[in-house]
């Protein structure tokens, strides 16, 4: 989701990115074979995702998905 060039909204875009994650993580039979999946983002976009990333991570995916949390620079992994 561009948010540098064609300047959509940062907040919009991390949050669309964390939904379909986590729809997936739900949803998918493969993302139970997950270790961990990684978010790669700008330094300035990174507080955004942090910001999002309790509102769909948290509760029982957090307590029932089989993945590692972490909001560690420079990358948020899941």
């Amino acid at each position: 989701i561009s948010v540098g060039y064609y300047r959509y909204p940062r907040e919009e875009a991390a949050q669309v990115a964390l939904q379909t994650v986590r729809d997936w993580i739900r949803n998918s039979e493969k993302a139970r074979n997950m270790q961990s999946i990684i978010f790669t983002v700008y330094t300035e976009d990174k507080e955004v995702y942090q910001k999002f990333f309790p509102k769909y991570f948290c509760g029982d995916l957090r307590e029932t998905a089989p993945h590692k949390f972490s909001l560690e620079s420079p990358h948020i992994t899941l």
